[in-house]
Protein backbone atom coordinates (compact mmCIF):
# COMPACT_ATOMS: atom_id res chain seq x y z
CA UNK A 1 0.00 0.00 0.00
CA UNK A 2 2.89 2.32 0.76
CA UNK A 3 4.30 1.95 -2.75
CA UNK A 4 0.86 2.18 -4.36
CA UNK A 5 0.03 5.56 -2.83
CA UNK A 6 3.59 6.96 -2.87
CA UNK A 7 6.09 6.05 -5.57
CA UNK A 8 3.41 4.12 -7.48
CA UNK A 9 1.46 7.31 -8.01
CA UNK A 10 4.51 8.95 -9.61
CA UNK A 11 5.00 5.84 -11.74
CA UNK A 12 1.38 6.00 -12.89
CA UNK A 13 1.67 9.66 -13.87
CA UNK A 14 4.92 9.01 -15.73
CA UNK A 15 3.54 6.02 -17.64
CA UNK A 16 -0.02 7.19 -18.22
CA UNK A 17 0.54 10.82 -19.16
CA UNK A 18 4.16 11.74 -19.83
CA UNK A 19 5.21 8.68 -21.82
CA UNK A 20 2.01 8.63 -23.87
CA UNK A 21 2.43 12.27 -24.86
CA UNK A 22 6.08 11.65 -25.74
CA UNK A 23 5.02 8.69 -27.87
CA UNK A 24 2.48 10.85 -29.73
CA UNK A 25 5.08 13.54 -30.33
CA UNK A 26 7.62 11.03 -31.64
CA UNK A 27 5.10 9.12 -33.74
CA UNK A 28 3.55 12.12 -35.47
CA UNK A 29 6.63 14.43 -35.38
CA UNK A 30 4.36 17.43 -34.93
CA UNK A 31 7.19 19.92 -34.31
CA UNK A 32 9.03 18.83 -37.48
CA UNK A 33 5.83 19.01 -39.50
CA UNK A 34 5.10 22.53 -38.26
CA UNK A 35 8.66 23.60 -39.14
CA UNK A 36 8.28 22.27 -42.70
CA UNK A 37 4.59 23.12 -43.15
CA UNK A 38 5.07 25.25 -46.29
CA UNK A 39 7.79 23.07 -47.84
CA UNK A 40 7.00 21.30 -51.11
CA UNK A 41 5.69 17.77 -50.80
CA UNK A 42 7.89 16.32 -53.52
CA UNK A 43 9.91 18.23 -56.09
CA UNK A 44 9.38 16.69 -59.50
CA UNK A 45 11.19 19.31 -61.54
CA UNK A 46 13.87 21.68 -60.32
CA UNK A 47 14.34 23.70 -63.54
CA UNK A 48 15.67 27.15 -62.79
CA UNK A 49 16.66 28.30 -66.21
CA UNK A 50 15.14 28.05 -69.65
CA UNK A 51 12.30 29.72 -71.45
CA UNK A 52 9.39 31.49 -69.85
CA UNK A 53 7.16 28.48 -70.51
CA UNK A 54 9.55 26.16 -68.61
CA UNK A 55 9.80 28.60 -65.71
CA UNK A 56 6.00 28.96 -65.46
CA UNK A 57 5.62 25.19 -65.54
CA UNK A 58 8.22 24.80 -62.76
CA UNK A 59 6.52 27.53 -60.72
CA UNK A 60 3.09 25.88 -61.03
CA UNK A 61 4.57 22.50 -60.13
CA UNK A 62 6.14 24.08 -57.06
CA UNK A 63 2.87 25.76 -55.99
CA UNK A 64 0.85 22.56 -56.42
CA UNK A 65 3.51 20.60 -54.55
CA UNK A 66 3.39 23.06 -51.66
CA UNK A 67 -0.41 22.84 -51.42
CA UNK A 68 -0.26 19.03 -51.42
CA UNK A 69 2.42 19.19 -48.72
CA UNK A 70 0.39 21.64 -46.62
CA UNK A 71 -2.70 19.44 -46.88
CA UNK A 72 -0.84 16.23 -45.99
CA UNK A 73 1.09 17.83 -43.13
CA UNK A 74 -2.04 19.59 -41.84
CA UNK A 75 -3.94 16.30 -41.76
CA UNK A 76 -1.11 14.55 -39.89
CA UNK A 77 -0.75 17.46 -37.44
CA UNK A 78 -4.49 17.42 -36.76
CA UNK A 79 -4.43 13.65 -36.25
CA UNK A 80 -1.43 13.95 -33.92
CA UNK A 81 -3.08 16.66 -31.84
CA UNK A 82 -6.27 14.59 -31.51
CA UNK A 83 -4.21 11.52 -30.56
CA UNK A 84 -2.34 13.63 -27.99
CA UNK A 85 -5.60 14.88 -26.48
CA UNK A 86 -7.00 11.35 -26.29
CA UNK A 87 -3.75 10.13 -24.69
CA UNK A 88 -3.82 12.98 -22.18
CA UNK A 89 -7.49 12.54 -21.24
CA UNK A 90 -7.19 8.77 -20.90
CA UNK A 91 -4.00 9.22 -18.87
CA UNK A 92 -5.68 11.63 -16.49
CA UNK A 93 -8.60 9.19 -16.11
CA UNK A 94 -6.15 6.36 -15.38
CA UNK A 95 -4.33 8.43 -12.76
CA UNK A 96 -7.65 9.47 -11.20
CA UNK A 97 -8.70 5.79 -10.90
CA UNK A 98 -5.25 4.68 -9.68
CA UNK A 99 -6.04 4.98 -5.94
CA UNK A 100 -9.18 2.87 -6.35
CA UNK A 101 -7.53 -0.07 -8.13
CA UNK A 102 -6.62 -2.04 -4.95
CA UNK A 103 -10.30 -2.06 -4.03
CA UNK A 104 -11.47 -3.43 -7.39
CA UNK A 105 -11.19 -7.11 -6.40
CA UNK A 106 -13.01 -6.84 -3.04
CA UNK A 107 -15.72 -4.66 -4.60
CA UNK A 108 -16.22 -7.06 -7.51
CA UNK A 109 -16.37 -10.05 -5.15
CA UNK A 110 -18.94 -8.22 -3.01
CA UNK A 111 -21.06 -7.41 -6.06
CA UNK A 112 -20.83 -11.04 -7.16
CA UNK A 113 -22.07 -12.25 -3.76
CA UNK A 114 -24.96 -9.75 -3.91
CA UNK A 115 -25.92 -11.10 -7.33
CA UNK A 116 -25.39 -7.88 -9.27
CA UNK A 117 -25.20 -8.51 -13.01
CA UNK A 118 -27.34 -11.67 -13.23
Amino acid sequence: MRWWYGAGWQWAVQRAIVERLQWCNETFSITALIRTFFSPFKQTDNTQGGSVDVRIHAFLDNVVSRFVGMFARGFIIFTGVVAGLVAFISGVAFVALWPLAPFAIPISLGLMVLGVGK
